[in-house]
C-alpha cells in the first residue's frame, strides 16, 4: 500500500487545525507492534510502506514546519499549552517513525529489500 500523504498536507498546508489532526493520526499509524500481536510480518511492512511515503515526499518537512509557532513561543517565553501538545505530538510522531523495526530475514530476501533497508538512512537525513 502507497500512502500519499503530501497531496493532503500541501493542499492544506494553511489550515493548521487540519495538519494537528493528520499528524495525530500519523501517531497512532505508527504506534510500535506489541510482541503479542498477530501478524507481525504485515504489520511491519505496512509501517514501512507508510514510512517509505512519509519519507519520499516533503510530508516530515511540513508536519515539522508545524513547530515553528511553538519555538517562536518559546523563545519569547510565551509556550501555550496548545504549543506544548503540539511539540509532543510531532516529537511523538518522529519517535515512532525511528522505532519502526527493520525487516525480518524473509523479507531481506524479496524484492523490495534495498527500498526497505535504505529508508532508515534516508529518514535520517530528512529530520535534522
Amino acid at each position: 500500500m502507497k500512502l500519499q500523504l503530501y497531496p493532503f498536507l500541501a493542499a492544506n498546508v494553511s489550515d493548521v487545525l487540519f495538519l494537528r489532526k493528520l499528524v495525530k493520526v500519523l501517531v497512532f499509524l505508527t504506534i510500535p507492534i506489541e510482541a503479542s500481536s498477530n501478524d507481525i510480518s504485515q504489520q511491519i511492512e505496512y509501517l514501512w510502506g507508510l514510512k517509505s511515503s512519509i519519507t519520499h515526499s516533503n510530508t516530515i518537512a511540513v508536519v515539522m514546519s508545524l513547530l515553528e509557532s511553538p519555538l517562536e513561543n518559546l523563545e519569547h517565553e510565551a509556550l501555550t499549552e496548545d504549543d506544548w501538545k503540539l511539540v509532543q505530538l510531532v516529537l511523538t510522531l518522529v519517535r515512532n517513525i525511528l522505532a519502526i523495526q527493520d525487516i525480518s530475514l524473509q523479507q531481506k530476501a524479496g524484492e523490495s529489500a534495498s527500498q526497505f533497508l535504505s529508508l532508515r538512512e534516508i529518514f535520517g537525513t530528512v529530520v535534522p
